[in-house]
C-alpha cells in the first residue's frame, strides 16, 4: 500500500474509529408500504426507459 493511502486510512480511523467510516453503508429495512412503492417506482422507471429507447430509435 502506498504511503499516501496508508496515511489516508490512518486519518479516517482517527476520525471515525476502527471501521474508517461514520455509519453503515447498507440501507435500513423499509416498511412494507415503502417496499411496494419502491417496486412500483422501479417498474415505472423500466417502462420509461423502454419507451425512451423505442422512441429515440436506440432499440435497433
Amino acid at each position: 500500500m502506498s504511503e499516501v493511502r496508508r496515511r489516508a486510512w490512518q486519518t479516517r480511523r482517527e476520525r471515525y474509529g476502527a471501521k474508517g467510516h461514520s455509519g453503515q453503508y447498507r440501507q435500513a429495512a423499509l416498511c412494507p408500504t415503502c417496499e411496494r412503492l419502491r417496486a412500483e417506482i422501479d417498474k415505472l422507471r423500466q417502462r420509461l426507459d423502454e419507451t425512451v429507447t423505442r422512441e429515440t430509435g436506440q432499440d435497433r
